[in-house]
Order: structure tokens, then C-alpha cells, then sequence
């Protein structure tokens, strides 16, 4: 069975192997699509596997999360797509933390709109006239 270390390993060094602009390209790509297949999966495939919650809640959670998570996996992507540059390591660490950091910042900004539109979707509910 094959690890997970084993399988970045080989992307690693199929990466290594292609000239460091298509590298780059390739892994770009490939997060967006799987930024794409996300999306698709939180639109089709989620909503049918589980509960319901009466009203609008589920509605505003998968709308109000699918733009930052989109976000995320192309961050996620493009910071990946520095590996065949082969960074230093005096550009590579601060480019690391602005992206842990922008990361951060976005997701705290999205659960707090999340939680706004969630508490607004509740309560507007006929249950609590």
C-alpha cells in the first residue's frame, strides 16, 4: 500500500522533472481543477448526502463558503507551484507565511459572515415568531 509521503515524493520528482515553467503551469492547472471538482462536490454530492435543516441554513453555509474555499485550494496550488522554482529559503519562508496568513485571514472573515448569515437564516424561521 502506498503512503501518502510516497505519493509527494513522486509528484515531487515528476514535478523536478519538467522544466520549471511548466511546473508551474502543471500545477496551477491541476489546482484549479480540483478547486472546480470542490465546488461541483459541495453543489451535487453533499447536499443529497445529508440532512436538511429546515429553512434556509444549508443554502447560506454552501453559498458562503464556495468562494473561499475555491480561493483556498488555488492559494494552496499556486504556493505548491513554487517547488520546481527551487526558492531559497530567504524567499520561500515569508512567501509560506503570507500564504498561511492570508489563509487565515480569509477564513476568519468567512466564518464571521458565516455566522451572521446562519444566526439571520435561523431566526427569520417561522419557529421563531
Amino acid at each position: 500500500m502506498t503512503t501518502v509521503a510516497e505519493y509527494e515524493t513522486l509528484l515531487r520528482e515528476a514535478l523536478l522533472a519538467l522544466p520549471p515553467w511548466q511546473g508551474v503551469v502543471v500545477t496551477i492547472g491541476v489546482s484549479l481543477l480540483v478547486a472546480k471538482g470542490i465546488e461541483l462536490l459541495g453543489k451535487t454530492v453533499i447536499p443529497r448526502l445529508t440532512a436538511r435543516i429546515e429553512g434556509e441554513v444549508d443554502d447560506v453555509i454552501f453559498k458562503t463558503i464556495q468562494a473561499p474555499l475555491y480561493v483556498s485550494v488555488v492559494l494552496i496550488g499556486a504556493y505548491i507551484a513554487t517547488v520546481p522554482l527551487g526558492l531559497a529559503p530567504a524567499v520561500d519562508a515569508p512567501l509560506l507565511a503570507g500564504t498561511l496568513s492570508t489563509l487565515t485571514v480569509l477564513w476568519a472573515f468567512t466564518l464571521t459572515r458565516l455566522g451572521r448569515k446562519v444566526s439571520k437564516a435561523v431566526t427569520a424561521g417561522k419557529e421563531f415568531d
